[in-house]
Parts: C-alpha cells; structure tokens; sequence
C-alpha cells in the first residue's frame, strides 16, 4: 500500500514512545512556523498600516485606513471609530466612520452620551473591554444596532490615547472564528495607540484650517464693516462740517435764531454719528439672542422718515425724487438695524442711479412674510456683479468703487441675523432693485 513501510519487527516500548515523542515535536515545529508566519503577517500590517498614518493629515483618511485594518487584522466582521466632541466635562461620543467588510460609511447622528454603551464606559475608564456575548453585558446599548440595522454579538473596545487623555473609542464587533481573545486586544491597542496620535494631529490640522478660514471672513467682514461705517458717517459729517463753515464764516452777521439752529443741527447730527456707530458695532459683534428682546413689529413708515433726515444733504446735493408708499406694511424687526438696510439701499440708489435720481420705496406680502425694496433708475448690473454684489471680498472694481457698495455685505448680515433675505434684481440699462425680507408681524 503506497505510503506505507513495513516493518519486520514490531517496535518496542521504547521505540514508540520515541517515535511520538519526534511526531509532537513535529507538530509543535509546525504550528510554532504558522504561528510565526500569522505573527510576522501582523507586524507587518501594522508597519504599513502606520506609515500610512504618517502620510496624512485629513481625518477622514485616517479613520478610513484604521478601520480596514483592525478589522483584517483582528479577524472580525466591522469596527467602528467613535470620537469626543463638546465640553471636556461634558463631551458627548460620535461615531467619525463605520466599516463593515468591504463597505465604508459615515453615520449620521450616531451619538452616544458620556458613559453610555461599552464605548462610553471605555472613554470614561480608560480601559479596554472584551465583551463575548453583549446581550449579557448590562452596559451594551442596542439602540445603535436599531438605528443602523446591524446586529452586535460580540465586542472588543480600546480607548484612544493622547498624553492623558481619552479622545474617542476603537470598536471591533463580531469576531468571526470564535471569541476575541487576549491577542486580539493587545493587537487592537496597538492599533489604536498610534491612530490616536494620527487622528489628533488630523483633527488640529482641520482645527487649524477652520480658525484660518475663519479669520480670513473675519477680515473681510471688518473690511465690508469699516466701508459701510465710512459711508454711513460720511452724511452726517458732511452736514457738521458745512455747518460749522458757515458760522465760522458768518457768525458775526447770523442772528441768535439761526445760531442756534446751526449748533441744534450739528448736536443733532453728532449724535447721528453716535448712534450709528453704536448700533454697526452691535452688528458686527453682537449674536442674536442680544437683541432677541427688542425683536418688534416695526413703525417702517417712522424708520424711513429718520433715514430720509440722515440723507437729507445727499438728496439735496443729487436733487433725487423720492417715492414712498403710503402705508406700510407690519413686520418684525430691530429699528436701528433695519434704519441702517433702508440707509444702504437708499443711498446707493441716489448716488448710483440716474441723474438726476428717481428712487422708489415700496413692499410685497405674501405668507412667508414681508419684501422691502428700493427701486432706482441706474444702469443697472451684469449677472456676475449680481451674483458678487454682496460679498465682502469683492475686487475693488465697479460694484465697489462706482457701483454700490461693501455695505451691502452688512446689509446681509443686518438681515440674516433677524431672520430674512436679502436680494437684486438688475437688467443693464433698466436700473435696480434691492431687496430684503422680514418676518410678518
């Protein structure tokens, strides 16, 4: 029989004891060499798994390298990263990114609060989990398997590590040949020791792009800010100034009554300034709950009168025809803010339209609420001014210079921040219309 040696002496005691004694050395030979060639497989996964967090700095990236792997290396069916977000005392677990064998995903509003779940319990411990069967575990929440559809049997969590703080959770689910053994977890905190350290370079690098971008809108803001606070003092400065020349000039010959109309308009006008000033720094830093409470329907009719006052030297100096209706419709608001959209509008209408200019005032109601709007008779814009009109980081072009103005930038921010819109309607050569809309009183 092929494979077979026959002897012709049957073996003694002695000799079959040797002879299984160098059979279990075989195998112990063997399965040393498999365990070897798994342990070598590892090592190297893990190298290249490391150098690929190395190579980058998008936090998606990593969490989507990590994943793959832990769940390769580990012999499992999917793995989850769950990262801190909010208060250090009060910070709340995300789940960044999902992998189920062969399919990425990112959740949406898979949270879960401080220490609830095992991934809660192991970001307020500190310490890793090993959970063979959840369903007798008291800290598994299954409401994440009823939000994703995916059924949870077994768990092996790891805390991400940095300095001395836990940043998020590595969760490995559902080992596939048998129960997560001691090996498993020491290969997944190695995983996660150095994908903590990659996800937190990620996630100052992304911390850092975001205050980058947000200090270039922050300057631009300022920009559309100093213009329109320019623009808007630069009536009522007019007005001193005139003023005061004239009684420099005549205050030997003016009688007392006209002196004191001269001082009474300049007071007036100062005080314009004033509360310009006060209110477009309100605008640029105040958040709307500070004026949440001075929130009221409007007296627009008023509003308009005290903008055509501030104006009152521009219209005479451009000899403008102003139209108003003549009623108003109510709509909610904060007075000085939506004084200083009519102040925008209507100024840019006078110097920008026709010569000389004819500005109408007028509004449209419909469910949603109230449309304001300033029509003028100027030449009108192209459709790529109009889509540029109320950026803050427009060039220095027509719409800046001889066109409008970066208050419109504010104009925006006034009336984003109270709820409404803001919009143009332009044909070259067939003048403008602004616009913004308020909530129905």
């Amino acid at each position: 029989m092929e494979g077979y040696t026959r002897r012709d002496k049957p073996l003694s005691k002695e000799q079959l004891i040797d002879e299984l004694v160098q059979m279990c050395q075989r195998i112990v030979e063997l399965e040393a060499s498999e365990s070897m060639r798994e342990r070598n497989r590892e090592l190297n996964l893990l190298s290249r798994v490391g150098q690929e967090f190395t190579a980058t700095l998008d936090l998606q990236q990593v969490t989507e390298q990590l994943l793959p792997a832990a769940t390769e290396i580990i012999g499992a069916e999917g793995s989850s990263i769950w990262l801190r977000e909010g208060a250090p005392d009060d910070s709340w677990l995300v789940c960044r990114t999902a992998y189920q064998r062969g399919q990425t995903s990112s959740p949406v509003n898979l949270r879960l609060r401080p220490g609830e779940g095992i991934a809660g319990w192991v970001a307020q411990r500190g310490e890793s989990a090993v959970v063979p069967n959840v369903e007798d575990d008291h800290r598994f929440y299954s409401g994440i398997d009823e939000q994703t559809g995916f059924r949870t049997s077994s768990l092996l969590a790891v805390p991400l590590w940095i300095h001395d703080r836990v940043i998020g959770v590595l969760e490995v689910v559902n080992k596939q040949d048998g129960d997560f053994a001691w090996n498993d977890r020491v290969l997944a905190e190695t995983l996660a020791a150095s994908a903590a350290i990659a996800l937190e370079n990620a996630r100052l690098t992304e911390a850092l792009r975001q205050r980058t971008q947000d200090l270039q809108t922050s300057h631009k803001q300022v920009d559309a800010f100093a213009h329109a606070l320019a623009d808007d003092l630069r009536g009522p400065l007019g007005l001193i100034v005139s003023f005061a020349q004239m009684l420099e000039k005549d205050h030997a010959s003016l009688a007392e009554e006209d002196l004191r109309r001269y001082l009474r308009e300049i007071v007036l006008r100062g005080g314009d300034m004033v509360g310009v000033i006060d209110e477009l720094l309100k605008i640029r830093v105040g958040p709307p709950q500070e004026i949440e409470e001075e929130i009221a329907p409007l007296d627009m009719a008023s509003i308009v009168t005290g903008v055509l006052e501030r104006l009152a030297y521009t219209i005479d100096r451009y000899q403008a025809d102003i139209a108003c209706p003549e009623s108003w419709p109510l709509a909610l608001g904060y007075g000085p803010w939506i004084e200083e959209v009519w102040f925008n509008y209507l100024s840019n209408g006078i110097k920008y339209g026709g010569r000389p200019p004819r500005v109408e005032l007028g509004h449209d109601e419909d469910p949603s609420g109230v449309r304001f709007w300033v029509r003028d008779d100027g030449p009108g814009l192209t459709p790529e001014e109009q889509v540029r009109l109320f950026s803050p980081s427009a060039k220095r072009d027509r719409i800046q210079d001889n066109q409008y103005g970066l208050g419109l930038a504010l104009v925006q921010r006034i009336v984003e921040k109270l709820g409404g819109q803001v919009g143009v309607e332009s044909e070259e050569g067939q003048g403008s219309l602004f616009y913004f809309t308020l909530p129905a009183a």
